[in-house]
């Protein structure tokens, strides 16, 4: 089957201010740091990752990649700062997404991560294809780092990675966008759950344009977003997006207190306060690389 590749045009109107040279310049040093610790993986062709290849969801590679991608998408890379050339961070970057690819679930049976000290990632696929939801969709954080890396590097990969790209993406998406987005108040928020879930199906949805299901993803991604940071109130609100009540709509659910704290871990948690902020943030960013209206909510 021949697939059309092509997903969202990123538009390229990068604020030239402060905030923007100093996060380029961070992440430009951190490169020094991450390109030490970047190895070849021999299992296919032009592959390699970073920390060992071989961490909980994935995330060390996938993480890596992405801020190697955003290094990459400025014009200038100053020698002062990072002693690696804009040439060999696209690469390396590339490689990654490759390794993530062929690694994945859906990649080929005998590709396998690298042999580590962590006995659940070892000489195994990543993507949790026989886990529960709370472990195998965790890997929406990892997912979206890997799909944005590639949507930054687009015009570098070949049809090959393209299809590694579509065929990771595809499987998370399609996997959770007819889940039943779950309730979380006391002790465990469920905010978080469904926002990287959100995160990940969003991703798909702005990369794989053409893809059959690409609207049901989009819709399933407002979902999930939608139903990460809720109260008991919500289900007697108005639902602007589609004019009528949103109980039996959009959101179901209840993830926070009536005012807004999130629970985990059996106390009122910062952090997974911020997890219905920041994880969110990423999808209405992808809007903005998209050139389209960031929903209301």
């Amino acid at each position: 089957m021949n697939f059309n590749y092509t997903c969202f045009d990123i538009v390229k109107d990068t604020k030239d201010d402060e905030v923007t040279r100093l996060t380029h310049r961070m992440l430009q040093k951190w490169i020094n740091f991450a390109d030490d610790h970047y190895s070849k993986w021999n299992g296919r062709e032009n592959c390699g990752h970073f920390f060992g290849g071989s961490y909980w969801y994935e995330i060390e590679t996938t993480f890596a990649a992405f801020v190697y991608a955003v290094v990459a998408s400025f014009d200038e890379i100053d020698p002062a700062l990072c002693r690696v050339p804009k040439d060999e961070i696209i690469q390396k970057a590339v490689s990654a997404i490759r390794y993530l690819g062929f690694t994945h679930d859906t990649g080929p049976a005998d590709c396998v991560r690298e042999k580590s000290n962590n006995p659940h990632c070892s000489n195994k696929k990543w993507g949790g294809l026989n886990e529960n939801f709370f472990m195998a969709s965790q890997h929406g954080t990892s997912i979206s780092r890997f799909g944005l890396a590639a949507w930054l590097l687009w015009e570098y990969l070949d049809n090959e990675t393209k299809g590694l790209v579509w065929n990771v993406l595809e499987n998370y998406a399609d996997r959770w966008m007819d889940y039943p987005c779950p309730s979380g108040t006391y002790s465990d928020t469920q905010t978080e759950e469904n926002a990287w879930t959100a995160m990940g199906i969003a991703t798909a949805s702005f990369l794989l344009k053409d893809h059959p299901n690409r609207d049901k993803w989009e819709r399933a991604a407002k979902r999930w977003a939608f139903n990460s940071c809720t109260t008991y109130l919500d289900a007697f609100r108005e639902d602007k997006w589609e004019g009528r009540r949103i109980a039996g709509g959009w959101i179901n659910t209840v993830t926070t207190h009536p005012d807004f704290t999130a629970e985990n871990h059996r106390f009122v948690h910062p952090n997974y306060i911020a997890c219905g902020i920041h994880i969110r943030a990423v999808i209405a960013i992808m809007y903005q690389m998209a050139g389209l209206e960031i929903p209301e909510a």
